[in-house]
This record gives C-alpha cells, sequence and structure tokens, in this order.
C-alpha cells in the first residue's frame, strides 16, 4: 500500500512539472501573439542632380574653338601716310563687329563665364598660291630711297594685328548675330548667364580686328605700305584661338 502511494505521487509530481511547463510556453505564444501588432519595411529615397549643360554654338562644338577669321572682312587704312594733321601714331582700320559663336547655358543653376584673351597663333596662316612669309622681311634702303626684301616677315605681319583685336558681348536668351543690341567690351569680368529658362541664358559673342599700318617717318609710310600690300596679295586668312571657362553660379534648393 505505501508502495502504491509512492507510485502516485511521483506521478502527480511529473504531471505537475509538465503542465508548468505547457503553461509557461502557452504564455510566450500569448505574449507574442497579443502582445502588440509589430511591422518591418525597408524603403529607398532618391534626389535628382541639377543638370549641368554649358553649350557652345558655331562652326564647332568644341571647348577652346579655333576661329577662322577671312581677311575678306579686314583691309587697312585707304588713308595715304599724313593725310591727317598731326598725324603721328601709325594708320589704322576697325572692322565692324564680327559674329563668332554663342555661349548657351541649358543647365538648371547659373553660371559666371570668363572668356580667355583671343591671341593671333604665329602659323595660323593660309596663304594664296606657293606664297610664304620672308625670313628678313621688308626694309627701308635710305640710299635708293626704295624697299628693300623680297616679302613681309612673320613678326612684320603678326604686329599689324596682335594688339588689334577686341572681345564683345551680348546677353539675351536667343543665340544669333544680332548686332544692333547693346554691346560690352569684355575686360576679363566674368559675365553671369541665368539658369535655362530663366532669363538671360545666352552668351553671344562678338569681335572686333584691327589693321595698325607700320608707320615710319624715315620712309614716309612706304615701308608700311608695302607691307600691307604684301599681305593682302599673299595672305588668305588666318586663325586665333578663343576660350572659356564657365563655373557654376547659384545652388539648388535656392
Amino acid at each position: 500500500m505505501t508502495r502504491q502511494n509512492t507510485e502516485k505521487k511521483r506521478t502527480l509530481s511529473r504531471l505537475l512539472v509538465v503542465l508548468a511547463a505547457l503553461a509557461l510556453l502557452s504564455f510566450c505564444f500569448l505574449g507574442t501573439t497579443f502582445g502588440r501588432y509589430t511591422t518591418g519595411a525597408t524603403g529607398s529615397g532618391s534626389v535628382g542632380v541639377a543638370l549641368w549643360d554649358i553649350d557652345w554654338q558655331n562652326n564647332s562644338a568644341a571647348e577652346g574653338t579655333t576661329i577662322s577669321v577671312s581677311l575678306a572682312e579686314l583691309s587697312p587704312s585707304m588713308m595715304a601716310y599724313g593725310s591727317e594733321e598731326g598725324q603721328s601714331t601709325n594708320r589704322s582700320k576697325t572692322t565692324g563687329y564680327i559674329y563668332v559663336g554663342s555661349l548657351i547655358n541649358n543647365s538648371q543653376v547659373a553660371a559666371n563665364v570668363t572668356l580667355a584673351s583671343a591671341a593671333l597663333a604665329a602659323d595660323n596662316f593660309t596663304f594664296n598660291g606657293n606664297a610664304a612669309f620672308d625670313a628678313t622681311g621688308y626694309s627701308w634702303d635710305t640710299t635708293d630711297s626704295m624697299v628693300d626684301g623680297d616679302g613681309a616677315s612673320k613678326a612684320q605681319v603678326l604686329a599689324l594685328f596682335n594688339s588689334g583685336i577686341s572681345l564683345y558681348y551680348t546677353t539675351g536668351t536667343a543665340a544669333d548675330g544680332d548686332t544692333s543690341g547693346t554691346m560690352t567690351e569684355y575686360t576679363g569680368t566674368a559675365v553671369p548667364l541665368a539658369a535655362a529658362n530663366a532669363g538671360d541664358n545666352v552668351l553671344n559673342l562678338f569681335i572686333t580686328i584691327t589693321w595698325d599700318t607700320y608707320d615710319d617717318a624715315e620712309s614716309a609710310g612706304a615701308l608700311g605700305d608695302a607691307i600691307d600690300t604684301w599681305v593682302g596679295e599673299n595672305v588668305a586668312s588666318f586663325t586665333f584661338t578663343l576660350g572659356y571657362t564657365a563655373v557654376q553660379n547659384s545652388e539648388l534648393p535656392g
């Protein structure tokens, strides 16, 4: 009898342990299921980058464009030496405004544009036929009162134009060569261009070229006339290099 009671107690103890374990386990499930609602998710955001687009528009579409200027648009002064009273400087003739091209800001931000100084390239001359610079160049023979030499030198020809190239510009919304607008001479100060569709986003660029005749009192202008004549007969055109730099001048959001 005692043995049966002992077995019943052991069985009851085991049952109680199992029931306790099941109760704890059910509490875990109930806590997870009914404690609170929880939802997790992942996502992504996007940020648009403001467009930067500067376009150079003329016969070529390269930055630092080499621009060819035909001498058909340029000639020396037709005045005779000393024809102006008190003349003490060289005779000169300046072209009208020659359209070079347009710089267009298609960006979503404004830009500041700086232009490189136009410089005549010493070797960028094209000639008529087989003509070429003379190594020595023209000189004045005081004994015979005449011009000596077989042609003008490179230095003599470069001197006609090197100091006489000036840059001018207009701004607006259209790329064109209209010279009726107000011309502003470029002096090195950056030119502001608005963002696309926000105002004046186009810079129209022009040049003027001055032909400075070499005049000296010794030859009474004869040496200068000889150099000018040689250029008119033998040089077809020359080129010079023009470059620009555009820098961001506003921010988005602004």
